[in-house]
């Protein structure tokens, strides 16, 4: 379960970086 929540946050971490 905690997976899902690790590739969230994943996925947040890399939108954040190509936003800036």
């Amino acid at each position: 379960m905690w997976q899902l929540w690790a590739s969230l946050c994943c996925l947040l971490v890399l939108a954040n970086a190509r936003s800036r």
